[in-house]
């Protein structure tokens, strides 16, 4: 009997090993994101269950827009094969760096600048939840509106 159940758990843990998408081999390297166009600036912040958030600015739309992934702990794509979109709103024709990070609630808290409010450069910040709901609605919050020159938000959590 016991040889019966230690064959049940070997073929187990062989079956999810193969339907794990992180490679064995540190040469070889998962996808995020295989479409046209830049991908930039691309940022990873683990999640508590082992998985991971992934943003990147992407040039797809002929134009810089922000996406996320959201990574299990076996290197499974969780939402669109080429990441969710989270902003499209008019971006400069070139990027300043930006921030993420992942909350309590393994929602992904992203925040950068762009150039909605009449070609100023103003800080934005989205939450994202795990199951790609956008918490903080669907644009987001635009946390300074003004004239002045606002590049390279960055994210504190209070531990």
């Amino acid at each position: 009997m016991k040889t019966i159940q230690s064959f049940l758990l070997i073929f187990i843990l062989l079956n999810i090993s193969l339907t794990a998408q992180w490679s064995s081999n540190p040469a070889i390297n998962l996808t995020v994101c295989d479409t046209t166009g830049e991908q930039a600036l691309a940022k990873i912040v683990s999640t508590s269950d082992g998985g991971c958030y992934i943003s990147w600015f992407d040039t797809r739309s002929g134009s810089y827009s922000v996406y996320l992934q959201r990574l299990d702990a076996m290197g499974n794509k969780q939402w669109a094969p080429n990441g969710l979109l989270v902003s499209n709103n008019p971006q400069d024709t070139w990027i300043t760096d930006y921030d993420l990070l992942a909350d309590d609630n393994d929602n992904a808290i992203i925040a950068f600048s762009d150039i909605r409010n009449g070609g100023n450069l103003n800080p934005v910040v989205y939450a994202i939840s795990p199951t790609g709901d956008f918490l903080w609605g669907n644009n987001g919050i635009v946390l300074n509106p003004t004239t002045d020159f606002q590049p390279s938000p960055k994210l504190a959590k209070n531990q």
